[in-house]
């Protein structure tokens, strides 16, 4: 039986979980062999990449470490513990700074990810970004500072904007005439890359142009086409090397990771 401790960090747990789930968060979960705490090869390389896209815009960690019902109880917290305790230290390896935003609980076995042991045997990571900003304020932003654009969406395996997208596409626009001074990079990415990160598509037609990179001109002409300077201008496409969530476990991960953004140069 667990003792009622484990059931006022379970509390604590969710009550910040909720909390990130309010705000703007990329997620990111990292699974472990039978028994084990350390990172494989891959898993640790999923890591640093995650840390490497994150290490500005993040301003809170919640680390929670996870283990599957093999094994006792008493074990399973122990093995949650380390492989808390593994990730917590390749966070601060990754970025000193990330030491004083960090949020740990090792939670013990569970079946949270349903029957599937290996989804069980995790440590789930929200990378929690601060709410206050938006692309209504830009000046709010430091060099190198990203923005999600979330409501620039795409009909599927195209660069076609949805109609919905124009109310953001009409605010960014006035944000960037309203600040002159500032120049931005528009980065495009795509989902469902799985274990690729060079994963992409192209669009119909243009054997060579890939979906990411059409994604991001599609937003800088249309800022071009109503009056933003070019030399204000830059796009990328990124493929699926920095997805928000990782890996994606349903439409609204892949949605989520279906995005373009905007850097602050």
């Amino acid at each position: 039986m667990k003792n009622p401790l484990f059931y006022v960090i379970l509390l604590i747990t969710s009550a910040l979980w909720q909390k990130a789930t309010a705000q703007q968060n990329d997620t990111l979960f990292l699974y472990f062999d039978v028994s084990k705490s350390e990172l494989s090869v891959e898993e640790l390389s999923k890591l640093t990449t995650f840390c490497e896209a994150h290490a500005i815009i993040t301003k809170e960690i919640l680390v929670a470490a996870y283990a599957d019902s093999t094994g006792s109880a008493a074990y399973n917290q122990t093995l949650t513990n380390k492989r808390m305790e593994v990730v917590k230290s390749h966070l601060v390896h990754a970025k000193t700074s990330f030491i004083s935003i960090i949020k740990t609980s090792a939670m013990g076995e569970t079946s949270k990810f349903g029957n599937d042991l290996q989804k069980n045997r995790c440590v789930e990571l929200v990378f929690v970004s601060d709410e206050k900003k938006s692309i209504n304020n830009l000046a709010a932003y430091a060099k190198g500072e990203k923005i999600v654009l979330e409501n620039i969406l795409f009909e599927n395996n195209t660069d076609v904007f949805l109609p919905s997208s124009l109310t953001d596409l009409q605010t960014l626009l006035g944000t960037l005439k309203t600040n002159p001074s500032i120049k931005i990079m528009i980065l495009g990415h795509v989902c469902c890359g799985g274990n690729n990160p060079e994963y992409d598509g192209v669009v119909f037609g243009e054997s060579k142009i890939k979906i990411s990179e059409a994604r991001a001109k599609a937003v800088c002409n249309y800022l071009l086409e109503n009056g933003i300077e070019i030399d204000r201008l830059k796009y990328r496409g990124l493929s699926f090397k920095y997805p928000r969530v990782f890996p994606e476990n349903s439409e609204e991960d892949r949605a989520k990771n279906r995005r373009v953004e905007i850097e602050i140069l």
